[in-house]
């Protein structure tokens, strides 16, 4: 925030400054890349202003420019992809390039058209070399530590925890957006930790017996929170590592420490915004089998409107099936019922049950809880 603001007083003071126009862009997408979902988003405005600035710029800081709106504008991941590649190979000490190259390639879609588009453009280990390398060389980007916890909570079960592909370039980064939620992936790829990380074709990875996959996920969370760990010990204030430690701990079923880092997160002041919080505690709660904590919450949320909307994506923000679960295991029918019909009416007549039960699990269902597993 702190970032944002600066560089919003920097472009105020001089309208022209392209540089400051693209920092603003970067720092507003790392509090929350979904505002990049929106081609009227404070960042999608300074990426175009940078753009249109950046003409009097050096050859290097143009192309990095550039690489931004290739990306974000365009759609044109590939491009952006080379063009940063480029600045990389030809100066070591570029480690800007390094940095927004390892965070385009993590989340890339791309499928590789020469293969048939039958494996992913983009590899995520690439990324997670990236950001080793950023960081090996330059310590203080504390915040590149997001780049690996990332990759290896992904691969861990976090999130959606599978890799999309798409054949062909969108448009925009909204417009892929919106071709995801509204047409599904052309291919669907499992992150899995071996010597590196590797993407295995997702019917691929759900043939595997139950206890494979989940001794796999650990793995990865295993591995992510080691990075974590090295983020704290850098950087014990920093309110993004101890969300990433809590975020990690859950993925290795340990509730209590999930709580007491995303505490502590809170506490510090987070400044992203990927999530909401407090349906994050909520969850945390009920995996904890602290109900009627859980379910006091939950009514809390429920009375204030907080858990009346589905989040930005039901992988992230699962207040509202661990609502329900909290309210079922106190045995509040009542709440439960209301919580259920705040829910509904789903579009294409889904079930409210069927939708907050969707909620309780990963994505892959190997980290769910007893308490849920039960219910």
């Amino acid at each position: 925030h702190r970032a944002q603001q600066a560089f919003a007083e920097a472009v105020a003071l001089d309208s022209t400054f392209a540089l400051a126009w693209a920092r603003l862009a970067y720092s507003t997408v790392n509090g929350n890349v979904f505002t990049l979902i929106d081609p009227a988003s404070p960042a999608t405005h300074a990426i175009e202003q940078s753009a249109r600035l950046g003409t009097r710029l050096p050859a290097r800081q143009l192309e990095f420019i550039r690489a931004m709106q290739n990306y974000v504008l365009r759609g044109q991941m590939r491009g952006a992809r080379a063009t940063l590649d480029s600045l990389a190979a030809t100066d070591r000490d570029d480690l800007d390039a390094r940095e927004l190259l390892a965070g385009i390639v993590l989340y890339d879609t791309g499928l590789d058209s020469a293969a048939g588009g039958v494996r992913m453009a983009a590899s995520m280990e690439h990324a997670v070399q990236l950001a080793r390398e950023v960081l090996d060389r330059d310590p203080g980007r504390q915040n590149v530590h997001a780049v690996l916890a990332t990759g290896y909570a992904l691969a861990g079960g976090w999130w959606l925890g599978f890799r999309m592909g798409l054949r062909g370039e969108s448009g925009s980064f909204a417009a892929m957006m919106f071709r995801l939620m509204a047409q599904g992936p052309d291919a669907v790829f499992v992150p899995v930790l071996r010597d590196s990380l590797v993407l295995v074709p997702a019917a691929e990875f759900l043939r595997l017996p139950s206890a494979e996959r989940a001794r796999v996920r650990r793995l990865s969370a295993d591995a992510g929170m080691e990075w974590v760990e090295r983020w704290l010990r850098l950087g014990p204030q920093d309110a993004e590592a101890h969300l990433w430690a809590s975020r990690l701990a859950e993925l290795r079923d340990d509730a209590p420490r999930a709580l007491r880092e995303l505490a502590v997160a809170e506490s510090l002041g987070v400044e992203s915004t990927l999530e909401n919080l407090a349906q994050r505690r909520l969850a945390l709660l009920v995996r904890a089998e602290r109900l009627p904590a859980a379910a006091a919450l939950a009514d809390s949320l429920l009375r204030s409107g907080g858990l009346r909307r589905a989040g930005m994506d039901v992988g992230l923000d699962r207040g509202r099936g661990y609502g329900v679960a909290a309210f079922l295991f106190t045995r509040r029918w009542a709440d439960a019922n209301a919580l259920l019909s705040a829910m509904g009416p789903l579009r294409g007549g889904r079930p409210v049950c069927e939708a907050a039960l969707a909620e309780l699990s990963s994505s892959s269902e190997e980290v769910s809880g007893a308490a849920l597993r039960a219910l």
